[in-house]
C-alpha cells in the first residue's frame, strides 16, 4: 500500500475593524492568533500604511449589525 501525501492545509486570516481600533486592537491580534496565519490582512474603514489596513467600501451604515455586508466586500476584495 503507497500512502497519498496530502499537503497541510493553509490559513489565511482576514479581520475588519475601523480607525479607531487601529493601534491596540491589531497590535493585540498580531502579537496573539494571528501568528499561527499563513496570511493576514486588516479590512478598515480607513487604509492605515503603518498597520497596514485596506479601506473597503460597503453598503449600508458603518455599524456592527450591517458586518455581512463588510464580510461580502472582503470576500470580493480577496476574490479579485
Amino acid at each position: 500500500d503507497s500512502l497519498i501525501e496530502v499537503p497541510a492545509p493553509r490559513l489565511m486570516c482576514l479581520v475588519y475593524t475601523v480607525r479607531e481600533s487601529h493601534n491596540d486592537k491589531i497590535d493585540a491580534i498580531r502579537n496573539t492568533w494571528a501568528g499561527g496565519c499563513d496570511g493576514f490582512l486588516v479590512f478598515s474603514t480607513t487604509t492605515d500604511l503603518t498597520i497596514p489596513a485596506i479601506a473597503i467600501r460597503h453598503k449600508g451604515p458603518e455599524v456592527y449589525e450591517n458586518m455581512w455586508q463588510k464580510v461580502r466586500s472582503i470576500w470580493k476584495y480577496v476574490g479579485e
